[in-house]
């Protein structure tokens, strides 16, 4: 990551098959410069995010922990796909609100 651009976080939980939940934060940064990401083309092939970002596994005492093992690693991809998904919408519907801001509207 640069500083060309605005940093952002996220915090999103995930559950595992027991259903217990687990909080990743996410700290990414979009460039639209950059050619799409093929990391996270691999992890949602559908939807071109053109930026980095990291995955951290929010800790219950620190901040951080590691993602010890394949388990949470896993955990963490979906985080990384459940992120992919909601930016991808927030990305669609900025798009119509400006569509519609860019229509005239008559006033009588």
């Amino acid at each position: 990551m640069g500083t060309r651009a605005p940093i952002h976080e996220c915090l999103v939980t995930t559950h595992d098959a027991r259903g217990k939940a687990h909080e990743f934060l996410i700290a990414y940064q979009e460039r639209p410069e950059l050619p799409p990401n093929e990391a996270l083309n691999e992890i949602l092939p559908d939807i071109s995010f053109r930026g980095e970002l990291v995955v951290m596994q929010s800790g219950k005492r620190v901040f951080v922990v590691d993602l010890a093992g394949g388990r949470m690693a896993t955990l963490a991809k979906e985080a990384v796909r459940s992120f992919l998904l909601e930016t991808a919408a927030r990305r669609a519907h900025n798009k119509r609100l400006t569509r519609m801001q860019s229509i005239p509207v008559l006033l009588r």
